[in-house]
């Protein structure tokens, strides 16, 4: 299960910002790659942010939603977890971001099908391949 949070104030930036000299390094290491870039001094802009559109987690509920469905217990109880589904979101701005990008990807889906949809082989080549591999 990937767990997938969405803002939750915890020490997690000021922890990595506290290692120095070493955080810093990866900072500029990661400028050449473009990930991650500017992540020192990060947790300064992040709480005023999230703030400003309200979308604050409580790492308190997290947790016990992340118990809960381990355990299948409180807000998971009933809930049938199907083998492919492997993401547990948490925070409104975590399930929105997801919601949006599943649009997103509905309509590139829904506009591109004439195109997905016409690449299949011609179905009598298909059963001659299907003779040729010793199936029926």
């Amino acid at each position: 299960l990937i767990v997938q949070p969405g803002f939750f104030p915890t020490n997690w930036f000021a922890a990595a910002e506290a290692m120095g000299k070493a955080s810093r390094a990866a900072t500029v290491a990661s400028r050449k790659t473009g990930a991650y870039t500017d992540i020192y001094g990060l947790s300064a802009r992040i709480l005023p942010y999230n703030l400003s559109i309200r979308c604050v987690g409580d790492k308190d509920k997290a947790a016990q939603r992340m118990y809960e469905v381990v355990t299948g217990k409180g807000l998971a109880e009933g809930l049938d977890l199907k083998k492919d589904w492997i993401r547990l979101l948490l925070g409104k701005d975590s399930g929105e971001r997801y919601v949006r990008k599943m649009q997103t990807w509905k309509e590139n889906i829904d506009a591109t099908e004439k195109i997905w949809s016409s690449t299949e082989l011609d179905p009598a080549k298909v059963e001659e391949m299907r003779k040729e591999a010793g199936l029926n």
